[in-house]
């Protein structure tokens, strides 16, 4: 399954003003639902995306805090990478989903700004007692 990611062109712009701090910032990644589509133009804001999250299966609405943050700077690639841990849900009670894909937003600046979606290219769900790992979580900014 090819996954697509689109960063938020208002990520980008606080990005630009120093507004999003990635040493010292809380993000959270959330599942949404698998009617949802991302719009870099409008979907600045969790709580303007937060009515799609999934909301079925034991999912907690906020989602997860990203730990294990890493920034690194790739002179090879002409890049660098902010990195986290792999975050996981257990579908409880029922299956969970479906989901789309996962938004990761900043949780410490006002009105927690979306930094992007990253969409699974189908609709996933998880039968109850099983897993959804999401792996290798890094933003590129190349």
């Amino acid at each position: 399954m090819a996954i697509i990611t689109t960063l938020s062109n208002y990520f980008k712009l606080l990005l630009m003003q120093k507004e999003i701090d990635f040493d010292n910032d809380n993000f959270r990644m959330i599942l949404m639902s698998g009617e949802f589509s991302f719009d870099p133009d409008t979907d600045y804001y969790y709580n303007s995306i937060s009515g799609e999250e999934v909301e079925n299966g034991g999912y907690v609405a906020t989602g997860q805090l990203l730990a294990g943050g890493t920034l690194a700077q790739d002179n090879d690639n002409n890049k660098v990478t902010m990195s986290w841990d792999d975050p996981s849900w257990t579908a409880s009670g029922e299956t969970m989903g479906p989901c789309r894909g996962v938004v990761i937003y900043d949780d410490s600046v006002t009105n927690d700004p979306t930094v992007g979606f990253a969409d699974f290219g189908s609709d996933v769900s998880v039968n109850a007692s099983s897993v959804l790992q999401i792996q290798n979580v890094v933003l590129d900014l190349s």
